[in-house]
């Protein structure tokens, strides 16, 4: 697949540094990263260390650095999620985050509407502790965290993840086939799952601003038990992870009332994109 997103832009990166020290760390990373690539394996420390980038404090670990520091460049520099005005939040009441990762959608979306809500639903574990923690260093309020699976049911479940790339995990991460990855580097948990709308009902949320979904090929899942919950919600940005995926979702959200109204790679010649939905005007 071609992925037209350059994946390590380190003028940029340093750009956003607030003090040398976060300089010096990103071009290690830069290293940390061709040596990554040149023998397909990862940097084995686990301290963690802080950067400062635009206006937030980051923890980051060595092992995972190089696809943190790229999700923050996805985020931050090519507005992931967030392509059309609406989609950024800022008169928005309300933002459920299915697959927040490290926190980064929601902390920017907190920069641009202090007053939003936003709950954020991460099982991966490890990710699941950074958020908390990038959370405490920016002081933010107003950002629940849930270390949840969303599903087509309430269960148990057995649960992947890459610690040394946190935002690849999933109920069976070999959904999206990708040639470097190794048995070795999948780590194994249980978790638990609930569904959308076991969520919602539980929370009381009655009203959905916008519902951001990256689940790494289970969007089907995560939308089939979310009924109601479509029903209460206005704008939705999902990630899809195939193109078979894509035309699913799209069928399943014109059905439940919603117009797809952009997509980011129309020609589907990435293996993930993001494509956004409206509620449809009646």
């Amino acid at each position: 697949m071609i992925d037209s997103k350059p994946s390590f832009d380190i003028e940029w990166l340093t750009s956003q540094a607030r003090n040398d020290a976060t300089v010096n760390k990103i071009k290690e990373i830069a290293l940390w990263r061709e040596k990554m690539l040149a023998t397909n394996s990862f940097n084995q420390e686990n301290e963690p260390f802080i950067l400062e980038l635009g206006g937030l404090k980051l923890q980051f670990f060595p092992y995972s650095a190089v696809g943190a520091l790229e999700v923050y460049q996805e985020v931050f520099r090519d507005n992931d999620h967030r392509l059309l005005p609406d989609f950024i939040g800022k008169e928005a009441v309300t933002v459920v985050d299915v697959g927040a990762n490290q926190g980064l959608y929601a902390l920017r979306a907190k920069l641009e509407n202090p007053d939003c809500h936003v709950y954020c639903l991460e099982p991966n574990p490890i990710e699941h502790a950074t958020l908390l923690t990038n959370i405490r260093l920016n002081s933010i309020h107003g950002i629940e965290v849930f270390n949840l699976a969303i599903g087509d049911s309430g269960k148990e479940i057995d649960f992947e993840y890459l610690p040394n790339a946190g935002a690849i995990s999933g109920r069976s991460i070999r959904t999206v086939p990708r040639s470097w990855m190794r048995e070795e580097f999948i780590s194994h948990c249980r978790t638990n799952q609930r569904t959308l709308d076991e969520f919602c009902r539980y929370h009381n949320i009655s009203h959905i601003d916008i519902l951001k979904i990256d689940t790494e090929g289970m969007e089907i899942e995560v939308l089939s038990g979310g009924n109601k919950t479509l029903s209460i919600s206005d704008r939705i940005v999902i990630e899809r992870h195939s193109a078979e995926l894509r035309h699913a979702v799209v069928q399943l959200l014109d059905a439940e009332g919603f117009d797809l109204v952009h997509e980011e790679d129309p020609l589907l010649s990435r293996y993930y994109a993001d494509i956004y939905f409206r509620k449809r005007v009646a």
